[in-house]
């Protein structure tokens, strides 16, 4: 299977090779070859990533509708989890396939799983202390984050392009998203604030696919993240796993969505790197508004609908400069 498709088998030659930076990858390519798969390369793993974050924004909503059937988010991702691991676990033993990953990469991968469970707990624990549209605000500045610390990271150049890439989608998200700057509670804002810290280290380390990527990487991740999901259901949720039956539907679509966004952040992420994937990500917060305001009732304001068309604009720029560089 070649380089560009092999997710599921980790423990392949070609999957190793996503441990490396894109410039390491092609140090063998003719160099009348390296553009055409550099561009191909990303060209598939922004179609995977622009996926993953219609995924992702989907399940928001749907987690939404679950909670008014009883259902608890912690709820929601402990689900999502077993079955993630579940099904991981099955198709492996089916196909063969081993989940061991080397010595060396276990730390990176332990981290990144830590990261993953303390990015998800502190997002949900910050909507109890300020409204929802402050604190996707205040989480969606890592793909700032990501950008500024890009060069340090990825030695990667501060164009301007990407500054005006990394603007303009923000000020969409703030528009979109809306400000509600009245009665902030600083323990959410906090809260938010780290999250968003830990979802640009959770990118930086998901670029390098730790492990080699693919199906290894991501049942050890859920193996990880399995007794914080726990432990929080434990302490938010009320009366746990009672309210499964009335609230089947949007549990169903919610964990699929998630899990659907997880396999297309982890196989585009190895692709595109960590500054382009995290502006591509601006998407999830636009797509949960539009999908919320269809499932949920909610009414969409005029700067709503300007805050989402600057942040595909912002998401637009960010993609099609670079494959247009590549091209030239």
């Amino acid at each position: 299977m070649s380089q560009d498709f092999d997710l599921l088998n980790p423990q392949s030659s070609d999957a190793e090779a996503f441990a490396h930076p894109l410039t390491e990858q092609l140090e063998q390519v003719p160099a009348r070859d390296q553009t055409r798969q550099l561009r191909n390369r990303q060209l598939l793993g922004m179609a995977a990533l622009l996926f993953g974050a219609l995924s992702y924004g989907l399940n928001v909503p749907m987690a939404g509708l679950a909670n008014r059937s009883g259902v608890s988010g912690s709820e929601i991702i402990l689900i999502r989890i077993a079955v993630l691991l579940i099904v991981i676990l099955a198709y492996c033993r089916t196909r063969g396939i081993s989940l061991k990953v080397s010595a060396a990469s276990r730390p990176a991968i332990l981290a990144l799983g830590v990261i993953s469970a303390l990015v998800s707990l502190t997002y949900v624990t910050s909507i109890a202390f300020i409204p929802v549209g402050i604190a996707a605000m205040v989480f969606y500045t890592f793909p700032i984050l990501v950008l500024l610390a890009s060069p340090f990271v990825d030695a990667q150049k501060l164009t301007v392009t990407k500054l005006a890439a990394a603007a303009t989608t923000f000020a969409g998200i703030t528009l979109a998203i809306g400000s509600g700057l009245h009665s902030l509670d600083w323990r959410g804002v906090a809260l938010a604030g780290l999250g968003s810290v830990g979802a640009a280290m959770q990118f930086f380390i998901g670029a390098r696919a730790p492990g080699g990527g693919g199906l290894a990487m991501i049942f050890w991740l859920q193996v990880i993240m399995l007794p914080f999901a726990c432990v929080s259901t434990l302490i938010w949720a009320v009366a746990p796993f009672t309210h499964l039956q009335a609230g089947a539907a949007p549990v169903f679509f919610a964990a699929l969505g998630a899990i659907i966004g997880i396999f297309c952040q982890y196989f585009g992420l190895p692709r595109v790197g960590a500054s382009l994937a995290s502006l591509i990500f601006c998407l999830e917060p636009i797509v949960s508004t539009l999908f919320s305001g269809w499932l949920l009732g909610e009414i969409l304001s005029p700067a709503q609908y300007i805050g989402g068309l600057l942040v595909i604009s912002g998401i637009l720029m960010s993609c099609l400069i670079p494959l247009m560089k590549a091209k030239s």
